[in-house]
C-alpha cells in the first residue's frame, strides 16, 4: 500500500492514498486525526492481533468503522441506514470513498508511521 501524509497550509493533516483505499485515508484524517491516545489503542490491538493474543478488533468511529482480524483490516460505514445514498443498482454512491480493505501487516505498517506522523 502506498500513501503519503501531508499537513497543509491551515495546520491540517491529511493522506495520499490508491483510490481503492481512500477510505483509510478518510478514517485516518476523519477518525483518528491526531489522537494519540486512538491511534495507540489500535497500534497495541494490531499487536495483539498479530501476536494472536485475541481474534478480532472494532472500533465504531463517527461516520467510519474499523474491523480488524488476524489476516486483514476493513474499513465501511458506522452507520446502519445508508439507504437513502443508494443508486438504481443498489450500490451506495460513495462505496469507493467508505469501504476499503487490506492486509492486517500493510495496515499495521499505515497505523505506526500514522502514529509517529501526528506525534512529530
Amino acid at each position: 500500500m502506498d500513501y503519503r501524509f501531508s499537513k497543509d497550509f491551515f495546520g491540517h493533516y491529511q493522506v495520499e492514498i490508491s483510490p481503492e483505499q481512500e477510505a483509510f485515508s478518510h478514517w485516518l484524517t476523519n477518525e483518528i486525526g491526531r489522537n494519540q491516545n486512538r491511534c495507540k489503542q489500535v497500534i497495541d490491538s494490531v499487536q495483539k492481533l498479530q501476536q494472536k493474543q485475541c481474534w478480532d478488533f472494532d472500533l465504531n468511529g463517527q461516520t467510519l468503522h474499523l474491523a480488524l482480524t488476524r489476516e486483514q483490516a476493513i474499513i465501511h460505514p458506522g452507520f446502519d441506514d445508508v439507504d437513502d445514498d443508494l443508486n438504481d443498482e443498489g450500490l451506495c454512491e460513495h462505496d469507493y470513498r467508505q469501504n476499503a480493505d487490506c492486509g492486517l501487516e500493510d495496515f499495521a505498517l499505515l497505523i505506526r508511521a500514522w502514529y509517529e506522523f501526528i506525534s512529530g
